[in-house]
């Protein structure tokens, strides 16, 4: 258990530490965002125990990219599990159905259920265990991090263990009774990080900007830390 890790030998582990890094830089343990581009800009891309946070105005398509996200992944042979907190697991569904069969999203259900489920079924064929997605939907304000840390437990005794956690997204999340906005999504942020850092998995989520982020974006064609709605310390704790 986590509790009794004793820490980096460094001197008495160089061996087993070289040969982890070596593991690493051949990609065999990297996550992807979902464009390759901005993986070479996180040294090949995201890995396990980090947290991003993909920042956009609504409907710019922060859950599109995180649906792209987990698409590619699950293509890499990893496990993903996908909190929304907006919209209905159906509709999230749909968006996966368009991905993994590449069609018009407005032309899904004009194909036959036969041909939908062939295209869709052979990204996990070669697995055993076929549940490489599940998509659970709680009210928006509804979850916080407990919330959400009881649901992947839950799913971990029925046999499901995710390599990768998605938060749709993590300004809908309960806010720390008591306590003011900007703290609030602050320790909302940390305490998905520290999940994240303490069972091994990516957690990737969205986050939206503050009013200011308009004009940046037409200005300077960027967002800093300054345009986060509620809370711009939140990014502290992202990688």
């Amino acid at each position: 258990t986590r509790h009794r890790d004793m820490g980096l030998d460094y001197f008495g582990t160089l061996r087993e530490r070289f040969a982890r890094l070596r593991e690493k830089k051949l990609n065999q343990d990297k996550f992807t965002i979902g464009v390759p581009e901005l993986d070479m800009q996180i040294n090949g891309g995201p890995s396990r125990g980090e947290l991003y946070g993909i920042v956009g105005g609504s409907g710019s398509g922060k859950s599109l990219l995180m649906t792209q996200s987990a698409v590619r992944n699950i293509c890499k042979n990893w496990k993903v599990l996908y909190y929304s907190l907006e919209m209905h697991p159906d509709k999230i569904g749909q968006r996966f159905d368009a991905m993994f069969t590449n069609f018009d999203i407005n032309q899904l259900l004009m194909e036959s259920d036969d041909t939908l489920c062939e295209h869709i079924g052979e990204h996990v064929a070669r697995h055993e265990d076929k549940r490489r997605l599940v998509i659970k939907q709680f009210p928006a304000g509804g979850a916080d991090s407990n919330t959400l840390r009881a649901f992947k437990a839950k799913m971990s005794l029925e046999g499901f263990v995710p390599d990768m956690v998605i938060v749709d997204y993590v300004g809908e999340m309960r806010d720390h009774p008591g306590m003011k906005t900007y703290e609030s999504r602050y320790r909302t942020c940390r305490d998905l990080r520290g999940w994240a850092t303490e069972e091994d998995f990516l957690c990737l989520t969205g986050m939206q900007p503050n009013r200011g982020s308009k004009q940046s974006m037409e200005e300077e064609k960027i967002l800093s830390s300054e345009h986060l709605a509620d809370s711009f310390d939140q990014i502290r704790v992202f990688d």
